[in-house]
């Protein structure tokens, strides 16, 4: 048994079918839901961090959403959803071995950015 085949197929008038659109991927709006803070501490997808000791979590938030927008626009100004899910999985990775959001946590993520 075989599956019917079209006869415009075999005569050349089959065109293909149109390639959708590209949706556009806003990564600054996936990075202000991901980064956060949280009361007085700060959430990075979902895991809890505290700040540096002289400054507010809501700073930190900042300095981390400005750096990392930064460098996707940098390194991956194409960035799509499948970019995004890596980052977002090797982030949360990451973020299980650093207690504090400090200056190392913050260039772990942006390696990560500038691997991907």
């Amino acid at each position: 048994m075989t599956l019917p085949y079209p006869y415009e197929a075999e005569t050349g008038r089959l065109k293909p079918a149109p390639r959708a659109p590209r949706a556009p991927f806003n990564i600054e709006d996936h990075l202000l839901d991901a980064l956060r803070p949280a009361g007085n501490g700060l959430s990075f997808f979902g895991v809890r961090l505290a700040p540096p000791e002289p400054h507010n979590s809501s700073e930190v938030a900042w300095v981390f959403r400005d750096a990392l927008i930064t460098e996707f626009q940098r390194r991956r100004p194409d960035a799509d959803q499948a970019t995004w899910e890596l980052f977002a999985s090797q982030a949360r990775a990451t973020l299980d071995r650093h207690p504090r959001a400090d200056d190392a946590l913050l260039r772990s993520l942006m390696l990560i950015i500038e691997s991907l």
